[in-house]
């Protein structure tokens, strides 16, 4: 079954990102801290966390088996490792350089590279303030690599005992006093489940909003750079129409945008019509451009052709659900499933028409 290539693909994600932590977690430190005035990366993954704990639990008392490991999967390699991770590697970089980290072993060949040590001279002032940084981030991720832990133990005991036993020698001392204060002296399989209620202290619907903007731009220009064809190190202008209410919170973050999407000039208006040459997406409620990328007139001549055929299958599902035999006659989920995909078909019309008219302006 494919599902055992899932299976081993997730676990060796889970090995390899477990593996880059323990490079970055030495000397991770304990502290209280004030969630509030946590950078906002660390306010969002700790407010995702809250908010998986919950499902998974809900999942669970509902006997939704599947489901429940999907929440965990898409919190661990969705948010932890493509978005936490890579938003804070820079905040692992200290003014001084680190102790070696242990590895676990055996190494897969694939294994992550540990975030460069290397420092240029800072100010004591400036010294402090990345130290702060660096402490707080290890500590979130620390936490955070800790309770997904606890949460994959009933699924993969195995490959999660291992990992706990490394997490507990390079971060003994993990959580957030106060708030989430654990016992890590002791095997997985006897320690504390993360509660059932999650941590409502982590809980920020604002930051979860703000994220999920930042998260639907980053996907609307990568999917532009991958249609046309545009490398990954090549830095884009961007123009993102986004609604009114979300303009400041969106400007405040507008760097994470920037580095997860390779943009190097990035505009964030509530209107704006569309640039000559530039690829276009509706994405999250937010309208992205990515100048300079594409060519008008064989742009043009695409959205033409694919417009006139799936005009003709709208024609021809509309005339297929007006004939009143086949309605009568069909299965209910056969009818069911015509009148789905003549609705897609009509989004696909409608959207395409638009896109066609933006590129006639």
């Amino acid at each position: 079954s494919d599902k055992f290539d899932i299976g081993r693909n997730f676990c060796t994600k889970l090995w390899n990102a477990a593996r880059f932590a323990f490079m970055n977690l030495e000397g991770t430190e304990c502290h209280e801290l004030d969630i509030a005035s946590l950078p906002p990366e660390d306010r969002w993954i700790l407010a995702r966390l809250s908010q998986t704990i919950r499902r998974y639990h809900d999942a669970i008392a509902k006997y939704q088996f599947s489901a429940s490991v999907k929440i965990l999967r898409e919190f661990f390699w969705e948010a932890l490792c493509d978005w936490y991770i890579e938003l804070t590697k820079p905040r692992f970089t200290t003014p001084e350089p680190r102790a070696s980290a242990r590895a676990i072993s055996p190494e897969p060949n694939d294994a992550p590279s540990p975030a460069n040590a290397s420092a240029r001279a800072v100010s004591p002032k400036s010294n402090d303030t990345r130290a702060a940084a660096s402490a707080t981030a290890k500590q979130v991720l620390a936490f955070s690599l800790d309770q997904i832990l606890r949460l994959f133990h009933p699924t993969i005991p195995h490959i999660t005992e291992r990992l706990w036993q490394t997490l507990g020698s390079v971060a003994p001392k993990r959580g957030l006093p106060g708030i989430a204060d654990l016992n890590t002296d002791t095997l997985l399989v006897l320690a504390e489940f993360p509660p059932v209620e999650g941590y409502p202290a982590f809980d920020d619907e604002s930051i979860l909003d703000v994220f999920a903007d930042l998260q639907a731009a980053t996907r609307g220009v990568r999917e532009l750079r991958s249609k046309c064809g545009v490398l990954p190190r090549q830095r884009v202008a961007v123009t993102i129409v986004a609604p009114e209410d979300h303009i400041e919170s969106f400007k405040g973050e507008a760097h994470v945008v920037k580095h997860m999407a390779g943009i190097g000039t990035l505009s964030i208006v509530t209107r704006a019509a569309r640039p000559a040459n530039s690829a276009s997406v509706t994405i999250g409620g937010l309208r992205i451009f990515v100048h300079d990328i594409s060519d008008d007139q064989p742009d043009r001549t695409r959205t033409k052709t694919a417009l006139a055929d799936v005009e003709k299958q709208v024609v021809g599902k509309e005339k297929k659900l007006s004939n009143e035999k086949f309605v009568t006659n069909a299965k209910p989920e056969v009818v069911a499933a015509e009148r789905t995909r003549l609705e897609e078909l009509v989004n696909e019309r409608d959207t395409l028409t638009a896109h066609l008219s933006e590129l006639e302006a």
